[in-house]
């Protein structure tokens, strides 16, 4: 399940995106599936797309911007649980619970994942030959020289 909360000088309110199309539209436009009352937001200011099992918002070219963790967003940019979207004064939260298949993507996403297991596997190898040295050592040792 996914949705947006949105907060503005009315209040709070959350829209699941989830049953909705691929695409939803933020903007001033009443034809937005998501409308902003921002004298900075733009008729159609932002979107956020579903890919796969990830969700992406993107500016459309918004005379103020978009921002994300009040980082100002140039492309697409994935959206993750707690993420702050901010269109003028109105702020967003991102809320996901995601599925053991979201998790999973999610996690092998992520590069700090795959660094992590190649330290993993690299510890599991060097300490395989650790070990065999270790049982090398004592074979050689146990070996008695004529004297």
């Amino acid at each position: 399940m996914a949705e947006l909360q949105v907060t503005d000088s009315k209040g709070k309110k959350n829209y699941d995106i989830t049953g909705d199309p691929e695409i939803v539209l933020i903007g001033r436009d009443r034809t937005c599936f998501i409308q902003i009352q921002d004298e900075n937001a733009s008729r159609r200011h932002a979107r956020i797309l579903k890919v796969g099992q990830t969700f992406n918002v993107e500016d459309m070219q918004s005379r103020n911007g978009t921002f994300v963790n009040e980082v100002q967003i140039t492309a697409k940019r994935p959206l993750r649980d707690g993420d702050v979207v901010r269109i003028g004064a109105v702020k967003m939260v991102w809320k996901e619970n995601m599925s053991a298949v979201g998790a999973v993507s999610y996690l092998m996403a992520s590069p700090l994942f795959w660094w992590a297991l190649m330290i993993f596997l690299a510890g599991g190898i060097l300490g395989s030959i650790g070990y065999l040295v270790h049982r090398l050592l004592l074979e050689v040792s146990n070996i008695q020289t004529p004297h």
